[in-house]
């Protein structure tokens, strides 16, 4: 499943040479696919990735706001861009950039 996941998604996304890798992830924490990662550091992102979209989601909730299903979080010489929707988290790892590329991949 693995293999036949990362042609659909992950070559586009590895065209771009600012993005370190990508994790795919349900919400239940299965890991549908990843690039650019070991295994240890996909388990990693995708825990952190979680816990960071319930921690936001809950903040904005409690200040009266809509949730959340997108953040972006920048560490030392890269970005972390966490996004959900439909039960599924894409977690997207960039050098440090000044536009959110998960919007950028998705524009036409």
């Amino acid at each position: 499943m693995g293999e036949a996941m990362e042609r659909q998604i992950f070559p586009d996304l590895l065209r771009y040479q600012e993005i370190l890798g990508a994790v795919a992830v349900t919400s239940d924490g299965m890991v549908i696919d990843s690039t650019g990662f070991s295994s240890e550091d996909t388990h990693l992102l995708a825990s952190l990735a979680g816990s960071v979209l319930a921690v936001a989601d809950r903040t904005a909730h409690h200040l009266g706001t809509a949730g959340t299903d997108a953040v972006s979080m920048t560490a030392g010489d890269g970005m972390l861009h966490p996004r959900q929707r439909d039960g599924v988290t894409l977690i997207v790892v960039t050098e440090h950039c000044p536009v959110d590329p998960v919007a950028t991949l998705s524009e036409p």
